[in-house]
């Protein structure tokens, strides 16, 4: 039985997150079920985008990784695969998600690691070696305590950080609403108030100067993702 508990604000200078337990694993779970992708679907349609150009107009060294936070079934393997470049899975309910498709594909390919882990926790030896590609994917950064500090622990010079949120617009708001209705429909209570700015990012003032490496970035505003991304 999911145990609900109230949610407070815990403040960053960009995000306002959910205190630590307050967002049961199987609300996690839910967020990445069929039904609720099909109300995220506007988001994650342009997201896909946003990182398919990125991919398009850079060139990576061979041994450059695409990190997927919060990658549910593996999320753009096949676009790293498409780009010659190894993938990494970060992904705290991971065994939930690996079957038999995806245990064939880490069987061909010596080139893909699942961590089961939050971002935070990662050991840095379970990385491969490279630069890396960071995707935090479907706004998933403003679920994690203290950002900064734990993209710092990890963070290579010449990594890219691409960062996804939501609009601040009309029409990503219907968007995020429609989806955190369904989400909170199987709880007793709210767990997520979509009206609210708990679990958002405000790239607006992301603070670039307390990154270990930077060196630019720019911005892609869509009808409901706003995407950041830095190159370091």
């Amino acid at each position: 039985m999911n145990i609900i508990m109230n949610i407070f604000k815990r403040k960053n200078k960009f995000t306002e997150t959910p205190v630590p337990g307050s967002v049961s694993e199987e609300y996690f779970y839910r967020m990445l079920s069929p039904y609720a992708l099909k109300y995220s679907a506007p988001y994650n349609i342009e997201e896909e985008s946003a990182l398919k150009e990125l991919l398009s107009k850079n060139s990576f060294k061979d041994n450059t990784s695409l990190a997927v936070i919060g990658c549910g079934d593996l999320w753009y393997v096949d676009l790293a695969r498409r780009y010659n470049m190894g993938y990494v899975a970060v992904e705290p309910l991971i065994d939930i998600f690996v079957n038999k498709y995806i245990q064939s594909l880490i069987n061909s390919f010596g080139n893909i690691y699942l961590i089961k882990s939050k971002f935070g926790e990662i050991n840095s030896n379970s990385l491969p070696s490279g630069n890396l590609l960071w995707v935090f994917t479907f706004n998933i950064l403003a679920y994690i305590e203290n950002p900064i500090e734990h993209i710092n622990k990890y963070l290579r010079q010449g990594d890219i950080l691409f960062i996804s949120s939501w609009c601040q617009n009309k029409e990503a708001k219907y968007v995020r609403k429609e989806y955190f209705d369904y989400l909170n429909s199987f709880e007793r209570e709210v767990v997520i108030n979509p009206e609210e700015t708990i679990g958002l990012c405000k790239l607006d003032i992301f603070p670039f100067n307390e990154l270990k490496y930077y060196k630019t970035h720019i911005r892609i505003k869509g009808k409901i993702t706003d995407v950041l991304i830095i190159y370091t």
